[in-house]
This record gives structure tokens, C-alpha cells and sequence, in this order.
């Protein structure tokens, strides 16, 4: 078997060129980026090298000059297989560093193909060279890639130069004097710490010589704990391993651009940064690095969820496809197997066979029409709707569907806007995700139902690029069951997923609710916790009259106030939102991301803290217990609960136990502000 390694930074590049070697019986290694490529090569030898030329860590043109250079690799095959250097001198200076074939992307499969057994078949009769450009040629050669490889650096520096311009012109005047050669360098000193990005420096032993003020506010720890400390110690171990792949080259080179890292922060949370640096020689340090972190930590999130909904696209394209055509197949089965049911004279003895066929062929037709929904294949008539109507309608039925042992409450919002939205299809959803919660339920529970008018604002569509601004109506359906770990929320939209066992669903009832709302522009969303129920809450757009969208510009955010709020989640992400709209409204917030942490914060600074806003569901020590721990230290404190369930599913027993309000998430930025000051002014 021909073994070939590619190369490439581009996870979907890697893909597809894994996919057409593999399908052509080669065995396929792949890398990163150049170091990768040289350390798996270096293990095991392949007979041919694909690479890209532009990646971080180490580009294919300084691969290319390794792999020559190594006495074991010289005589394997080195392809460039590239798109960003097109230009012929491109090609040229890839040839004179040793490449044996140069391709420019993209290529079709079958030339690909061809290209690739021409190589081999040039080294298997020696007429491949494993020469190296010579030494002063290879300088020049050197010279003319890293003219194309720093422009990027270049860019990145000149706002830096533009920055220290003044201060150097200051300094060269200042030069002669000691006194003003400490007030520049103070002044520099200031710049550092006060710069709105984060920075590090660290020395050749990757111990932490310095930090700025925004990186310690970033990652949350003290001066004293870092400066000196091994900056390995706060990096994720993926990273760390491609530190240890990359420090030699760059203290060789004197750079890095744009390499991905992971940082766990003293909360424990992980910030994902694209990192930049270059080294210096210090005259106390030795070789250090002055290192600018970029935060892409949200970002990482937004492309998530853009991964997400691609795939949920991609599915529906190709599963509309697929129905549409299976669809004229089942309707040949379903037509003429009921023209024969229909014959008088057809033999008795046929009939029961040809009744089956046809019931499968009907299965199968219903099959298609929910692949048809899923894919928002479907035309829809919509018409002005309450869904507190469609819901009191449905009622009867839902209480026949649902058996006595569960309990069910109804809880409709008595102003609840108009939606424009198709009768049936509403009907649909709310009866697919009652019989939902109703499987979840197999020895009885809860089970509710509200209503609720619900407003997504800017801070929200900030940070989730499918939702649109503006007001909604919000239905949630929420089950006291066996509930769902992450690895199952993931899936549960998809056709043909399902949890129950063989033959009890198609799993085709959720994927079929995503479709309707996505014809209609709303979406749905699950909060699930094993052990813990479902809650499932389904945005239709509101219908919104002139007059209320002027009474909606009118209307003012709830007051805020000065007062210190302790704010307590284990996810990051919802504690940096939740901490920005409450200091944007005046508020002092103070970050906890568990139970445990929030007790020993309250411990220390209960005079301070007016309020708490616990969340439900955390790592070492839930909402629950956590706010009998605080009730305990303080049976006058005042704690509201937040949680993605219904406030009458798992958060209605930490109310009744002492919480004083309770607000769900993802946060009405209106509600909490009024929850907050309703609560404060109480007193």
C-alpha cells in the first residue's frame, strides 16, 4: 500500500483530499502545519508528500527546505498543492527549493489522480531528483519567500510603530538625561499595562517574566501567582503540546502569527486566543518573547453554531432531495396497489398481501412528508394566530394523549401577541413535543405549558447570528423526565435520530418541529439535564401593529442601581453576557462559576452583595445546594434563581425554599432588570 501524508491547515482541504486518495486505495496520514508534517514523517516514512504552502506554525516553503535537507526524506516525493501562491514565480521558487511537482488548486479528481501516479512512477524509474538548490542561491531563495511570508508581520506592527512614534521621538530627546530615561521608560511601562489587548512576555524557559493589566483581568489571577510561574501550567494539554512543536523554530525564526491556543483561567473556564509574538534579546532574560493574545473565544462559539447550522442545512438539502424523488417511486406503489384493491374481481387470496403493500407504501409516504417538513420543502399558508386559543383547543386532546399519572399545568400569558403561522403545523409542534415529554415520563411528573411574549435584543443577537432582533412569542413545554446529556442535544434535530428503542419512533417528531419554525423564521431551542427534565421553548416572530412598534421605541430599560450582584453560572459564556447588561445598568457584578465558588465568595463579601443570581445546574455543587448553604450563612440574603426550565419545573422548589424571584435564560434583559429592582425595592 502506498502511504501518502498531506498536508494542510484547512480542515475541509483535508477532507477531501483524504476522501479521493483513500478512494483510490492509498493509505492516508495528515498534518497541520510543516512541524506536524515533519514529526509523523519522521515516525513513519511515506512514499509521497502533499502540501500546502501557507499555514501557521511552519509554512510548506520552510517545510519543503527541511524535508530536502533531511537525509531521510530528501528521496520522498514532495508535491505543493496550493492556492494562495499562483503566480509563476511562485512555482518557481517551490522548484528550486527541491519540490518535484507543483499543483494549483483546485484540480479535478481524475487529472489529480493522474498527476499524482505520474510522480510516483517518475520516482519508481529514478528520475526524480532529491537535490537542494545551492548554498547561495538558497540564500537568495530564502530571502525572496520571507519577503512574502513578513508582509502580514509588517501589517500587524505598523499600528504599533504609529503607537510608539511619539514616545520614541520623546525618548531620543530625553536620551542624555537618567531622569527622563525613567519617565520614558515608566511612560512605556504604562503603555504596556494599560494596552486593551493581552500581553505576555516569557522567557526561553517559558517562564512568565511579565503580564499586562487586561491579561490578568482576562484570565482572572493575581500578579503574584504568574509572574515566575511556567506558562504551561495554565494552558489546555493540546496546547501544550503544540508549545512544545513550535518554541525551538520560534526562537530560531523570531516570530509567530496567528497560532491557536487553548488558556484555562482560574475559574477553570478555557479562553481559546490566536496568538502573536516576537523575540527579543534582554539583557536580564535573555531570549524573551513579547506575546499579544487576541480572545476568540466567542468566535470559537459563533462558528459552532454556524458549523451547526450548516449541517442542519445540509441535511435538509440533501434529505428534500432524496424525499422528492422517493416520493414519485412510492406513489407508483400506492397508486396501483390501491387500483387493484379496488378491483371486485381480484382474488380473495391476494387481497391481505396487497393490503400490506399498500399500508407500508402509506408508511412510507408519511415518511417523505416529514422529510419534505424538515427540509421546508412544503408550502404553508399562514394566518394571523393566538397561540393561547391553539393551545386552550388542543387541551382535550393533550389530557386524552397524556395519562393520569402525569400532572398537567397550563399556563397561558394573558397579553400574548398575535403570530402569523399555519394552524395545523402549530398544532403539529405542540403535540409532537407533549407526546415527547409524555415518553420522558414513563412513571409519571410534570408537565407545563406557557406562554409568555418574549423580546431577543441587540446583546443577544451579538453573540447568536441566527436569531433576529425583535419581539417574539414563546411557548415552553417542559417535562420533570429521564432528561438528555450534551452528546444527545446535539443530534435530536437531525432526521432519523432518535432515543427511544426499535420500532416506538422514526425519529423524524423533532426534526419536523425545527422545520416548521424554520418556515415560519422563528427557531427552538432545548435545555436538558440528565436526571433533571426538558424543557423545550419554541420563537414565533410576534405580529406587531404600527401603534405598538411606536409604544415599543417609546418604552425605557427598567432603572438600574448602584448595588453589588453576585452572579453565579458555570458556563462563561452566560456569565460574561449576564455581567455585561448588569454593569451596562449601573450594577457592581462579581463572577462565580459553581455553587462551592459562590459560597466562599459570599463568606468574604456578604456585606457588599445586595443580590444573587444563582443558577441551577453546575459542577461540584448545584443552585440547589448552594442556596441552602447561603440561606444557611444568611436567611435574610436574596437570591433569584436562574434557569433555562419553566419556573415551574426544577427552579419552583428553590423558590419555595427562600429564593426571592426567578428569571429565565437565555435573559429578557427588561425582565431581569425589573426582577432585580422589584426585589431591592422591597425593602
Amino acid at each position: 500500500m502506498i502511504r501518502v501524508l498531506i498536508v494542510d491547515d484547512n480542515p475541509n482541504n483535508l477532507y477531501l483530499l483524504r476522501a479521493l486518495l483513500q478512494g483510490h486505495g492509498y493509505v492516508v496520514d495528515e498534518a497541520r502545519h510543516g512541524a506536524e508534517a515533519l514529526t509523523k514523517a519522521r515516525e513513519a516514512l511515506p512514499d509521497l508528500i502533499i502540501s500546502d504552502l501557507l499555514m501557521p506554525v511552519m509554512d510548506g516553503y520552510t517545510l519543503l527546505r527541511l524535508w530536502k535537507a533531511d537525509e531521510r526524506l530528501k528521496t520522498i516525493p514532495f508535491v505543493v498543492y496550493t492556492a494562495t501562491y499562483t503566480e509563476p514565480k511562485d512555482e518557481r521558487l517551490a522548484l528550486d527549493l527541491g519540490a518535484d511537482a507543483f499543483m494549483i488548486k483546485p484540480v479535478e479528481p481524475e487529472q489529480f489522480r493522474a498527476f499524482i501516479q505520474e510522480v510516483l512512477a517518475k520516482k519508481a524509474g529514478g528520475e526524480l531528483s532529491s537535490h537542494r538548490a545551492p548554498e547561495g542561491h538558497e540564500v537568495g531563495l530564502l530571502k525572496e519567500y520571507s519577503e512574502v511570508l513578513i508582509h502580514k508581520l509588517e501589517q500587524k506592527v505598523i499600528q504599533l510603530e504609529q503607537a510608539n512614534r511619539a514616545l520614541e521621538q520623546e525618548i531620543a530627546l530625553r536620551r542624555q538625561a537618567e531622569t527622563e530615561l525613567r519617565e520614558s521608560e515608566n511612560r512605556f511601562r504604562r503603555i504596556y499595562d494599560d494596552a486593551p489587548v493581552m500581553m505576555h512576555s516569557i522567557d526561553k524557559d517559558l517562564i512568565v517574566r511579565n503580564v499586562n493589566r487586561k491579561w490578568l483581568e482576562t484570565l482572572g489571577y493575581d500578579r503574584s501567582e504568574i509572574i515566575g510561574a511556567g506558562i504551561e501550567s495554565i494552558m489546555t494539554p493540546g496546547s501544550r503540546a503544540t508549545l512544545r512543536n513550535v518554541i525551538e523554530l520560534f526562537w530560531a525564526i523570531g516570530e509567530a502569527n496567528e497560532i491557536p491556543y487553548e488558556y484555562v483561567k482560574k475559574d477553570g473556564a478555557v479562553l481559546s486566543v490566536l496568538l502573536d509574538a516576537i523575540s527579543w534579546d534582554d539583557p536580564l532574560w535573555g531570549k524573551v518573547s513579547l506575546t499579544v493574545l487576541r480572545d476568540v473565544t466567542q468566535l470559537r462559539i459563533l462558528q459552532k453554531q454556524l458549523f451547526q447550522a450548516q449541517k442542519m442545512e445540509a441535511i435538509g438539502t440533501l434529505a428534500g432531495g432524496i424525499a422528492h424523488d422517493f416520493n414519485n417511486i412510492l406513489q407508483v406503489g400506492l397508486g396501483y396497489s390501491e387500483f387493484l384493491l379496488l378491483d371486485k374481481e381480484l382474488p380473495e387470496r391476494y387481497r391481505p398481501d396487497l393490503t400490506k403493500i399498500h399500508e407500508s407504501a402509506r408508511r412510507g409516504a408519511d415518511l417523505v412528508r416529514g422529510l419534505l417538513t424538515f427540509s421546508r420543502k412544503t408550502e404553508i399558508e399562514l394566518q394571523p394566530l393566538n397561540l393561547n386559543s391553539r393551545i386552550n383547543e388542543l387541551q382535550k386532546m393533550i389530557e386524552r394523549t397524556i395519562p393520569k399519572m402525569i400532572n398537567i399545568q397550563i399556563c397561558l400569558a394573558e397579553d400574548l401577541a398575535a403570530i402569523n403561522a399555519n394552524p395545523t403545523q402549530v398544532d403539529q409542534i405542540l403535540m409532537n413535543l407533549v407526546v415527547n415529554a409524555r415518553d420522558a415520563m414513563p412513571d409519571g411528573g410534570n408537565l407545563t405549558i406557557e406562554t409568555a411574549n418574549f423580546t431577543f435584543d441587540e446583546e443577544y443577537t451579538k453573540t447568536h447570528f441566527d436569531v433576529k432582533r425583535g419581539r417574539y412569542v414563546r411557548v415552553m413545554v417542559t417535562d420533570s423526565g429521564t432528561g438528555m446529556d450534551n452528546d444527545t442535544l446535539e443530534h435530536i434535530f437531525e432526521p432519523f435520530y432518535t432515543t427511544k428503542g426499535i420500532g416506538e419512533g422514526t425519529g423524524l417528531g423533532l426534526s419536523m418541529v425545527h422545520g416548521i419554525m424554520k418556515q415560519h423564521g422563528g427557531l427552538i431551542m432545548c435545555y436538558s439535564e440528565p436526571g433533571q427534565g426538558t424543557t423545550f421553548k419554541i420563537y414565533f416572530p410576534a405580529l406587531i401593529s404600527d401603534e405598538e412598534k411606536e409604544e415599543a421605541g417609546e418604552r425605557k430599560m427598567p432603572r438600574g442601581g448602584s448595588e453589588t450582584i453576585l452572579l453565579v453560572d458555570d458556563e462563561e459564556f452566560i456569565r460574561e453576557l449576564g455581567a455585561r447588561l448588569l454593569t451596562k445598568a449601573g450594577y457592581n457584578v462579581i463572577k462565580a462559576s459553581n455553587g462551592k465558588e459562590a459560597l466562599g465568595v459570599y463568606q468574604t463579601r456578604s456585606e457588599e452583595i445586595a443580590v444573587v443570581i444563582l443558577d441551577l445546574i453546575m459542577p461540584e455543587m448545584g443552585g440547589k445546594q448552594c442556596l441552602e448553604g447561603l440561606l444557611g450563612l444568611d436567611p435574610s440574603i436574596k437570591v433569584i434563581i436562574a434557569s433555562g426550565y419553566s419556573a415551574d419545573g426544577p427552579g419552583k422548589e428553590a423558590v419555595a425554599a427562600g429564593a426571592k424571584g426567578f428569571v429565565n435564560k437565555p435573559y429578557d434583559h427588561r425582565q431581569i432588570l425589573e426582577v432585580i429592582r422589584s426585589i431591592l425595592d422591597k425593602e
